[in-house]
């Protein structure tokens, strides 16, 4: 029995050094996840920023398109009541060159073009600001990216000053301990 008790701290100091390093190694694992997680979510924020202003962009060209449509379908009925005017000046048995009938189809033609040209700034402002709203967003999910990075960095740092104190107090704990058996 005396042969065991002699070792039994040398044998504590060898578990006390395995668990230190054991720990100092988990946490420095845990330093290096830290830190791959926030890269992997910095990335994935800034892809779905990216995604996100791409559907904007296509929004906003799908609007601009939209409204020169609506724009034509203005013109088009323009020139239908304009069409319309003069067949019935024309029915009517008064002169199509009337001044009422040419004021009228003036004043049709600019109504129409007038309402055109408003249909194609609206459609216009509407795809600036779906595309500003995009662009917004691509510099939104680059700060966020940064932030996440920046997070991950310092959670990371961290956790590597932890495992730096964890092996210090492993040491000094097996300085006193052993100092302690040989001065026994």
């Amino acid at each position: 029995m005396g042969g065991f008790t002699a070792i039994l701290p040398y044998l504590s100091a060898a578990a006390s050094v395995a668990g230190t390093v054991m720990s100092a190694k988990a946490q420095n694992q845990a330093a290096a996840d830290a830190k791959n997680i926030a890269n992997i979510n910095a990335t994935n924020a800034q892809k779905l920023a990216e995604y996100n202003a791409s559907i904007d962009k296509q929004a906003a060209g799908q609007e601009e398109a939209a409204s020169q449509l609506r724009a034509r379908e203005i013109k088009r009925q323009s020139r239908l009541k304009q069409s319309r005017v003069l067949a019935l000046a024309a029915a009517s048995g008064g002169g199509a060159m009337d001044m009422d009938v040419l004021n009228t189809i003036a004043g049709f033609e600019e109504e129409g073009d007038l309402a055109a040209s408003t249909e194609l700034y609206q459609g216009s402002e509407s795809s600036r600001k779906l595309q500003a709203q995009g662009k917004a967003g691509v510099w939104q999910g680059k700060t966020e990216a940064q932030r996440l990075r920046y997070e991950g960095s310092i959670k990371s740092s961290a956790l590597k000053s932890q495992s730096k104190a964890t092996v210090m107090g492993g040491a000094s704990s097996l300085a006193s301990k052993y100092g302690a058996y040989a001065n026994a």
